[in-house]
């Protein structure tokens, strides 16, 4: 006899020795476990591309924010930059990390600068930046010292952009000054003797990129990328146990009448391509 059960008869049919035919429609199979994937060793990650592509993307964004005048300036590779951003007194950064100064109270800051987004230092006759006894520039050392420089007013005390000035002695300096009625000078004084570089003063109100050149024999005095003065020196500079000093002159009347901005000194003497190259930068 042919005989159904469910699961509790069974062992009851088995033991009469009936026939067994079990059903089995209500029953599933166990579930069968999925194949494991394919893993290769050498594969790339699948965004490794992606990734990298990102990376280069923000660092190209990253560029892209600094001005292409920071840009120029770097790109020659200058000793000291200070970009006057600092919006109180106190340490002044230097954008290559050499030359940290300290401003001298009585400057203004974040001052509109020279282009869009840079801010700059007012000076109305007292303030400026203290660099320390750094540059001495002795012998015949070429160097290059670059600004720009928005002027207020000229009087006739010489005020300085730049001045490097030593008179323990015989007086040792070299700066670049504004005077009225004398004009813009870059100067070299050793052992008391004086030659500069002169030009007319620029009129006031404006932003003017200024640079100084001495390539060892010759100074070369640039305004807005043009040469508009020159003179032979090829005497050999003296040590200057001194601070430079950044928009203030110890001779005279102090601090300089207007805003300076972009501070750059070069242990080299650029070329005039490459001042013309940094002042249109900035257009």
């Amino acid at each position: 006899m042919k005989l159904r059960f469910g699961l509790v008869g069974l062992a009851a049919a088995s033991a009469a020795g009936c026939s067994l035919l079990i059903d089995s429609s209500g029953f599933t199979s166990p579930p069968t476990a999925p194949p494991e994937p394919l893993v290769t060793t050498d594969a790339e990650p699948p965004d490794a591309e992606a990734s990298d592509a990102g990376a280069e993307a923000d660092a190209d964004a990253d560029a892209s924010q600094v001005h292409p005048y920071v840009q120029a300036v770097l790109a020659d590779g200058p000793s000291l930059y200070y970009r006057l951003e600092e919006t109180s007194d106190g340490p002044v950064k230097d954008e290559m990390g050499a030359y940290p100064a300290t401003y001298l109270a009585g400057g203004v800051h974040s001052a509109p600068g020279a282009f869009a987004g840079s801010t700059g230092l007012h000076l109305a006759g007292s303030g400026g930046v203290d660099t320390g006894d750094v540059f001495d520039f002795e012998g015949s050392s070429p160097f290059t010292l670059e600004a720009w420089f928005r002027p207020d007013s000229y009087d006739q005390n010489y005020r300085f952009l730049f001045h490097h000035n030593d008179e323990r002695d015989l007086r040792q300096n070299y700066g670049i000054y504004v005077q009225s009625p004398n004009g813009l000078g870059f100067e070299r004084y050793v052992d008391g003797s004086g030659r500069a570089a002169h030009a007319s003063l620029p009129e006031v109100g404006s932003w003017y990129h200024f640079a100084g050149v001495y390539d060892g024999s010759v100074m070369s005095l640039f305004i807005d990328g043009q040469l508009v003065a020159s003179n032979s020196d090829n005497r050999a500079a003296k040590d200057k146990q001194s601070s430079l000093m950044i928009g203030y002159g110890y001779t005279g009347g102090g601090a300089v009448l207007g805003v300076i901005d972009e501070i750059a000194i070069y242990e080299k003497a650029l070329d005039a391509g490459r001042v013309r190259a940094h002042f249109q930068a900035a257009r």
